[in-house]
């Protein structure tokens, strides 16, 4: 536990309002969510889309799906969408993930609203901050210094898609005198 309390407890603890944010707005989500469940919205997907499971020919070929586990492969397709503009952010190429919502195949159905969208970036974001600190509760962690800095990140982008998605639902209970449920 060495590494636990040396290396993940700071960075945790520089972002606890992450977490109290999503705590506020679950019961948003979940209403959110299942609407777009009902509607039909919910494919069977990846389920753990990277970029590395992509093959990028003449038309886009998507491989290695979670196999093990259907539950795990229905989602929202804008959703996994998120995911992969999220991965590409971390390397800099932060222009991939709005291209790639902004411009899907018909057959993904209609797109989420703008809270959900920030919900999902969210959400992607708060798993790969801890993938990346689990890292740290390994015995002898490879590439030690590549964690902490990369969990940060992914928690401080987490925080910032959080405040987007308030102000979005913000802003449409305004417009509407209703919660923003796509």
């Amino acid at each position: 536990m060495f590494c636990f309390s040396q290396n993940l407890r700071p960075i945790v603890a520089q972002r606890p309002n992450v977490f109290r944010k999503i705590e506020d707005i679950w019961p948003q989500i979940g209403l959110t969510v299942d609407e777009r469940v009902q509607a039909g919205v919910y494919v069977e997907g990846h389920g753990d889309l990277w970029p590395e499971h992509i093959c990028l020919t003449d038309k886009p070929f998507i491989y290695e799906c979670l196999e093990f586990n259907r539950t795990l492969r229905l989602t929202d397709p804008y959703s996994e969408l998120s995911s992969l503009g999220l991965e590409r952010a971390v390397l800099g190429a932060d222009w991939i993930g709005p291209y790639l919502i902004d411009t899907p195949e018909p057959e993904l159905g209609p797109r989420p609203g703008h809270f959900l969208m920030a919900v999902h970036a969210t959400l992607h974001t708060v798993l790969r901050a801890r993938l990346c600190l689990a890292h740290l509760l390994q015995e002898n962690p490879r590439t030690l210094e590549k964690w902490p800095p990369l969990g940060k990140w992914y928690l401080d982008f987490a925080d910032r898609r959080l405040d987007q998605s308030r102000a979005s639902s913000r802003m449409a209970k305004a417009r509407t005198g209703t919660v923003e449920t796509s």
